[in-house]
């Protein structure tokens, strides 16, 4: 090898690996800002901003992969302590949009009638959308973005017709 070309390849070496060290040290710094979440900060700060009862809402633990449900035979909303933090936000506003559901419709019967269980997450998911959640399972699109139909918006908007004040753009 010339020295020119060992030169030319050294100044590379050194440029990848100085990138690959700051990319290193920003997914660090990413990862460091997740690991601040106050899990039961977000749990409380949500549940009294939507006005709700803390007495009505609990933290345990749930089956695998299910971050939150709503009892339908006492309407008190179980949170799983297994959700990820940065998502207890999203899963709060999904449990309440159930809860407004069951007000709007009467009844748990009634509003599973409508629809069934996947109206019922659907329509949850954009009501949620519609707060500012960016957590969408049932309507969320990888990388952004949502499929709440116009169905779908207009009843997630007649459900928060009486909490227009919570509604976030």
């Amino acid at each position: 090898m010339t020295r020119r070309a060992l030169t030319t390849f050294a100044v590379t070496l050194v440029a990848l690996t100085s990138w690959a060290w700051s990319w290193r040290d920003a997914d660090v710094t990413s990862d460091l800002r997740v690991t601040s979440c106050s899990w039961f900060g977000e749990y409380y700060r949500r549940v009294a901003e939507l006005g709700e009862d803390r007495t009505h809402w609990r933290v345990d633990t749930l089956p695998d992969r299910i971050g939150g449900w709503v009892d339908t035979k006492t309407d008190v909303v179980t949170i799983s302590p297994a959700t990820p933090c940065d998502l207890v936000h999203d899963v709060v506003t999904h449990e309440w949009a159930h809860l407004l559901q069951v007000a709007y419709y009467g009844d748990w019967d009634t509003a599973y009638a409508v629809g069934g269980a996947t109206r019922l997450e659907r329509e949850a998911d954009c009501v949620s959308y519609l707060m500012g959640s960016h957590y969408t399972p049932y309507v969320g699109i990888p990388g952004g973005g949502v499929t709440c139909t116009p169905d779908e918006l207009f009843w997630a908007n007649e459900l928060l017709k009486s909490h227009s004040d919570l509604i976030r753009r």
